[in-house]
């Protein structure tokens, strides 16, 4: 098992990177130096962080500064890193997409080199990079799940970057002899979720009655994990993966958008005490956005088999936790 003494999170006060901090600290017990990185974008939330404040380090920075990111793990001795930094809203990606290939394409390469350079050779250490199922492209006409063999082919420029980001990676594993290890995951949702993500607006909408926006006809399908089990199996990858492979993590179960939106006001009409009917006219189908995925799903039998990893939180039960935390 594989214990980091010094462990960086970069994109530390995100939606899953908050997550993952207080997890570590809350749920497994985490004894070592933990420093976390983010540039506080507009979907940071930097207080997430404020409960566990004396158990971190917590550095504003930018990753695609090399030299900076080449000081940190000096300074605090990181064998460790965890870059879950990115951009990640396809309809951002689609109307700006230079900040997702600076983020998300640089970014990763400069803590790469900052790690090369740092770490000269160590097999003790260890570059985690999360990635996406939508690196994958969208499912066949076959409907198969997506597994960790299959092939690369991105569709929009937020999938692009993190496919190049996940190439990168593996190309310093080979060349350098860096021990990396990939994560790709399903759609996640919980609470602190950034509201323009679907389900977040949704929730949002809804309670103060206004109008949802579902693209198309809404029958695009989603794998959707709960945020903790997507931790689960990030600590279960970086405790026990093994150096140079990765790990596909999902519900293996999709649901059209529209149904889920359903599933949702069912959910959500008696905690406003108001009818499903009265919620579902709030429902406005909008032009369907360009180059939109039809589909992803995700097959997580090698980090079952190999890791012990499964999903622990069934959609009723992560759904109404996450919609308690926006109302």
């Amino acid at each position: 098992m594989f214990t980091p003494q010094s462990l960086l999170i970069t994109g530390g006060a995100g939606f899953i990177g908050s997550h993952l901090v207080l997890d570590l600290i809350r749920r497994y017990h985490y004894g070592g130096r933990l420093v976390i990185v983010d540039l506080e974008t507009y979907a940071a939330d930097p207080h997430r962080l404020d409960p566990v404040r004396e158990d971190i380090i917590y550095i504003n920075a930018d990753i695609t500064d090399t030299s900076k990111m080449g000081c940190i793990i000096a300074e605090y001795g990181i064998d460790t890193i965890i870059n879950l930094a990115a951009e990640s809203h396809v309809d951002r990606s689609i109307s700006t997409p230079r900040s997702f290939i600076q983020t998300n394409i640089i970014g990763t390469f400069s803590l790469l080199e900052a790690a090369r350079v740092s770490w000269k050779g160590r097999s003790d250490v260890r570059f985690y990079q999360m990635s996406t199922d939508e690196v994958f492209g969208e499912l066949d006409e076959r409907g198969l799940p997506f597994t960790e063999s299959s092939a690369y082919a991105p569709r929009s420029p937020y999938s692009s970057s993190k496919a190049s980001a996940d190439h990168l990676v593996r190309s310093y594993g080979h060349t350098y002899g860096l021990p990396i290890l990939i994560s790709h995951c399903s759609n996640n949702y919980g609470p602190y979720q950034h509201e323009e993500k679907f389900i977040p607006k949704a929730i949002l909408n809804l309670a103060a009655g206004k109008n949802v926006p579902l693209y198309g006809d809404g029958s695009h399908r989603r794998d959707w994990i709960y945020v903790s089990d997507h931790i689960h199996g990030i600590y279960q990858v970086l405790t026990t993966g093994r150096p140079g492979e990765s790990y596909a993590i999902g519900s293996g179960t999709m649901i059209e958008n529209r149904i889920l939106l359903r599933y949702i006001i069912g959910l959500l009409a008696p905690r406003l005490s108001k009818s499903i009917e009265e919620l579902t006219t709030l429902i406005t189908y909008v032009n369907d956005r360009a180059g939109h995925d039809r589909g992803y799903c995700i097959d997580s039998t090698k980090i079952q088999d190999e890791l012990g990893w499964d999903m622990m939180t069934p959609l009723q039960m992560g759904m109404s936790l996450t919609i308690d935390s926006y109302l």
